[in-house]
């Protein structure tokens, strides 16, 4: 390889200054933020959130016959299914509100 040859490899291998590197390429990552929505699902006025230990758990606040509370502690996972599925099977409870006993055993 002459001299020239030399020099001119080693030109065309190196940055000019004005040449951005790899670093000026890399997006920062972009971290998603988490923004609490108001919650307005009618289960709300069954249950009260509590996060322990970085899990989401909702507890039934519906008065049993005795008069306290059922506290039955569920997992929340931004979904209201659960909850749902809980006031139903256990309390009777819809959207429209609590299920009498003769509406009941017609659909049993």
């Amino acid at each position: 390889m002459s001299q020239y040859q030399g020099s001119i490899t080693s030109f065309l291998n190196t940055p000019s200054p004005d040449t951005p590197s790899q670093e000026d390429f890399i997006q920062p990552s972009r971290k998603k933020i988490k923004h609490k929505r108001k919650k307005t699902s009618w289960i709300w006025a069954h249950f009260i959130e509590l996060t322990d230990n970085n899990e989401s758990f909702i507890i039934c606040q519906v008065l049993k016959e005795d008069g306290t509370a059922c506290n039955v502690k569920l997992k929340y996972d931004e979904s209201t299914g659960n909850g749902t599925g809980h006031l139903w099977s256990i309390h009777k409870i819809t959207k429209d509100g609590k299920q009498s006993e003769d509406k009941q055993q017609k659909l049993n």
